[in-house]
């Protein structure tokens, strides 16, 4: 067995749940910098997530994307991530909920009744300030956002990690109107008009 595959089996045990950073640094004993290395390697693979709190226990830990010039904090939450199997179908859906705020018992309702994988919600009719995350993310989604207060808005929602984010139309047309938003999602961009 290789350094690095012992490393990974180390690792994985004791990702078995969120664990802090600078908890797995004490609680793990093999050397520290092989297993930085194999945390970039399983967050760029999205088998971890990675979320931050700024070490404020009180806070919502946010999910961090990882980027090249992503870097970890040691109050960071390291999350191990489920991969999707295989031969899993994978169920989308969409709604123009008209007024996210207004409907969001029943949304939250429907999600748990149904259990879509991604969800693209239109007409949210809600700014970006006021979107429910943290009534989504204790439901078991992600949320990527666009919206607007009295009209518009566009919403991603999604069980699975968000790999990247494109909000609004790339040549700036309508830029003043929250009407697209785009998700890569286990390698597949799901895109919300």
């Amino acid at each position: 067995m290789t350094a690095m595959s012992a490393t990974h089996t180390k690792l994985l045990e004791h990702l078995s749940s969120s664990t802090r950073l600078c908890n797995l640094r004490v609680n793990i004993d093999i050397e520290f910098n092989h297993v930085v290395k194999e945390l970039y390697d399983l967050w760029r693979n999205n088998r971890v997530e990675v979320k931050r709190d700024w070490g404020d226990s009180k806070q919502i830990a946010k999910p961090i994307l990882y980027t090249n010039r992503a870097c970890f904090l040691p109050t960071d939450w390291i999350v191990l991530v489920e991969k999707a199997p295989q031969q899993q179908t994978i169920k989308v859906a969409t709604w123009n909920v008209n007024s996210l705020r207004t409907r969001m018992p029943l949304v939250l309702s429907w999600l748990e009744e149904q259990k879509p994988d991604i969800v693209c919600l239109q007409e949210t009719k809600v700014e970006d300030h006021a979107f429910p995350v943290q009534e989504l993310e204790l439901a078991g989604y992600r949320a990527v956002y666009s919206g607007q207060k009295s009209y518009n808005g566009v919403a991603i929602l999604s069980r699975y990690p968000i790999e990247e984010i494109r909000i609004g139309f790339t040549n700036g047309y309508d830029a003043e109107n929250k009407r697209l938003t785009a998700a890569r999602i286990l390698g597949v961009w799901n895109i919300n008009v």
